[in-house]
């Protein structure tokens, strides 16, 4: 399997449009009848990314952990198993396809993915297979026999995969840029405090993120790490930390930006941001005790304490409970 396919692309996690963005442009494709908004299509293309770098990557990798990464099909574990993709990221992926297909005039990233779905979607179909054949231990009636047809199959879209779906997040993530910015300036010049700062903590941890893999620095080398050249955004995070959970306290900053104080994703968003924020310390305390994570970490279905793949979950469900707190 290609090295470090997985950890790279946990860094374009992105975040959805809220309700109250800036984007209000209406495009010409038609979907049964209807037009699409540009909020719709957007967070379309985000909930497909976010299931890539999600599910599908983590199916991906628990599949190629238990088989050899090669055309010929061998089970490194007798008991060979993968990780299935639900059927509501099948539905993500259908939806978005769908909505790109319907666009009269396609921009690039319309025709990337209506180029990238079929691949994806029959990889996803077939890591499916492999699940409930594993699942059932049919393989030891059939002695592997299906499972050497479904690993054609999956080392062959992978292959094509790999480089579609680089396509398609790297057109998703300008995509998003432009629009976090055109939003971030309309939060500030609406004084939305507290959707300012809310968008505010999650870039800084992507920043950090994206410094953390610039470094070329992952769970297996994680020692490497010049925390020195991170600090200063550490320091600045800390201080966005801080400003987000004063307002997500206070119930008259809710309120005036329409968002229920009763709303129970702002609980489960701030303990993700606390998981971040404890990750990262971990993560600079093992460096400056260069102390590397052991063999039986670096393979473990959790994230060890302290590890590069631990701010990235915690990173991961920040966004997740984002996108729910706003939809709530």
């Amino acid at each position: 399997m290609r090295k470090k396919f997985i950890a790279a692309l946990s860094a374009a996690a992105i975040l959805a449009v809220s309700g109250c963005s800036s984007s209000t442009k209406v495009t010409l494709g038609p979907v049964g009848g209807n037009q699409v908004s540009e909020i719709e299509r957007y967070n379309a293309y985000i909930d497909a990314n976010n299931v890539i770098i999600n599910e599908l990557d983590d199916a991906i990798y628990s599949y190629f952990s238990y088989v050899e990464y090669q055309e010929e099909f061998k089970a490194l574990d007798p008991d060979y198993w993968c990780l299935p993709v639900s059927d509501y990221s099948l539905q993500i992926m259908d939806s978005a396809y769908d909505i790109a297909n319907s666009m009269e005039t396609k921009e690039d990233i319309d025709s990337s993915y209506i180029t990238l779905y079929p691949v994806m979607r029959e990889l996803a179909d077939k890591l499916n297979e492999v699940y409930d054949y594993t699942e059932m231990k049919s393989y030891i009636d059939d002695n592997y026999a299906k499972g050497a047809e479904l690993h054609k199959i999956i080392y062959n879209d992978y292959n094509q995969y790999y480089d579609l779906s680089y396509s398609f997040l790297d057109l998703v993530t300008e995509m998003a840029e432009a629009q976090i910015a055109e939003d971030m300036e309309y939060y500030k010049s609406e004084g939305l405090e507290v959707m300012y700062s809310l968008n505010s903590v999650l870039l800084k941890a992507k920043e950090i993120q994206a410094a953390i893999y610039d470094q070329n620095v992952y769970d297996d080398n994680l020692i490497e790490l010049d925390t020195s050249a991170i600090q200063p955004l550490y320091d600045e995070y800390i201080a966005e930390i801080e400003t987000c959970f004063s307002l997500l306290d206070s119930p008259e900053k809710l309120e005036k930006e329409g968002l229920s104080t009763d709303n129970p994703y702002i609980g489960r968003y701030k303990e993700e941001i606390t998981a971040s924020k404890v990750a990262l310390t971990d993560l600079f305390q093992r460096v400056a005790d260069q102390r590397p994570l052991e063999e039986y970490e670096l393979y473990s279905s959790f994230p060890a304490d302290g590890s590069v793949s631990s701010f990235d979950e915690a990173l991961s469900n920040m966004i997740d409970y984002y996108n729910s707190l706003i939809e709530y």
